[in-house]
């Protein structure tokens, strides 16, 4: 009875998960202005990006001006690589007493998941404000009133939370993630393939839906890449013998499960092989990671935390390669090669835009030869992504892969 309880359970914190779609910091006590960048100026928020598909129909922000008429608006950004882009702006609006405002946009505003809220102040009278005691992704400021696109970094980072926050309702959102997929054929005569297998429960559940978003490597992933829905019917199993094709891609990449809110994720089998024809197969099972998931243990590598990867046992007889998916707000990390006592062997600095997806050979990714038994450590200092290793025998293409874990974590 308790384990059935405690499936229960599961099942229903997957199906309740996404019905809130929030967007920004709520800060309880700021404490820090933003900088002083002309009369007119627009802060865009870089933390907590848009955590599902919806509508956005309420904002709080704190300000530093109490009763200031006509001061601010609320703006919505798509960010694609760098660029941020307008999608929509309501205001002005008058800031309340005590320097808290909430506001109802009317109408409410559809957002895509991982889209960012901004604020432009509009008058001398007050400021936005944050919290300078907690280092985040933080924001980015530009002088003016920005109603089209700008580069991110032609702005002013603050990597400190803005007290601006929305909420609202949303209709659809990433289940889950499987960092790598391919149908490509690579290096030694290998032939890799993806194969995928979906499950629905029990007979008598409910019929669940949803769709694939295929992602190259090599670019930033919009919700306009190739894509393919799915059904799959109470107690019945779909599967693809080659999911990368099914989504007409021949090439490496990555794959968003956009499910319905309030619904949960079918069980997912997913295989990367190497297709040997007559000579049969070799490959591994891939989970599918929850991009929601962060702290101790956890495969997503969240901003203030540390992963960890270790190189093969014989790098003579293998070739290894590593991967980073991002989320929706890029990545920056520090990545340390360790050898095997522990000590440092070599230290690079890594920028990802947002949803980027690649994957590439150790040694073009350190600038030199990765030795056996060593350690790779992943400090995201912004972002976040899901890391792996992958490891492929050079004789009979076997592949494996390891996904680096939270080690740290404040």
């Amino acid at each position: 009875m308790k384990a059935k309880s405690a499936l229960l359970a599961i099942l229903f914190a997957s199906t309740m998960s996404g019905q809130t779609i929030t967007v920004g910091v709520d800060v309880a006590n700021p404490n820090s202005s933003d900088f002083n960048l002309g009369t007119v100026l627009t802060d865009i928020s870089l933390d907590n990006p848009a955590t599902a598909a919806g509508t956005i129909s309420t904002v709080k922000f704190h300000y530093s001006g109490s009763g200031c008429s006509m001061a601010v608006k609320i703006k919505f950004f798509r960010r694609s690589g760098n660029t941020l882009t307008m999608l929509a702006e309501q205001g002005p609006f008058d800031t309340g007493a005590g320097g808290s405002t909430t506001v109802t946009l009317s109408p409410p505003v559809i957002v895509q998941q991982g889209d960012l809220i901004g604020i432009t102040k509009l008058t001398n009278c007050g400021n936005p404000v944050g919290l300078s005691t907690s280092m985040t992704n933080g924001f980015v400021g530009f002088a003016g009133d920005v109603t089209g696109s700008v580069d991110l970094a032609a702005g002013t980072r603050g990597m400190f939370p803005l007290a601006l926050f929305g909420s609202g309702t949303s209709f659809e959102f990433i289940g889950g993630i499987l960092p790598v997929v391919g149908s490509v054929t690579g290096s030694f005569g290998s032939n890799f393939k993806t194969s995928l297998q979906l499950f629905n429960g029990v007979a008598g559940s409910q019929t669940l839906t949803g769709r694939f978003i295929f992602h190259r490597a090599g670019t930033s992933g919009s919700a306009s890449d190739p894509s393919q829905g799915f059904t799959v019917a109470p107690g019945h199993v779909v599967s693809y013998p080659d999911i990368v094709a099914a989504l007409g891609q021949a090439t490496l990449g990555s794959i968003d499960v956009i499910i319905p809110t309030g619904q949960p994720m079918p069980v997912m089998v997913t295989r990367i092989f190497n297709d040997a024809g007559v000579n049969g197969t070799a490959g591994f099972t891939e989970d599918v990671i929850n991009p929601a998931a962060a702290g101790f243990g956890s495969r997503v590598i969240t901003t203030g935390t540390t992963g960890a990867l270790v190189t093969p046992i014989d790098p003579t007889r293998t070739r290894f390669n590593i991967g980073v998916r991002t989320l929706s707000g890029g990545a920056q990390m520090l990545v340390k090669l360790l050898d095997s006592n522990g000590n440092i062997v070599t230290t690079v600095s890594k920028t990802y835009a947002a949803n980027w997806f690649e994957q590439v050979d150790s040694t073009t990714f350190f600038g030199g030869a990765v030795s056996a038994n060593q350690s790779i450590l992943f400090n995201m200092n912004g972002g976040s992504a899901i890391i792996y290793g992958s490891t492929t025998d050079n004789v009979t293409n076997d592949p494996t892969v390891q996904f680096a874990q939270v080690v740290i974590s404040p």
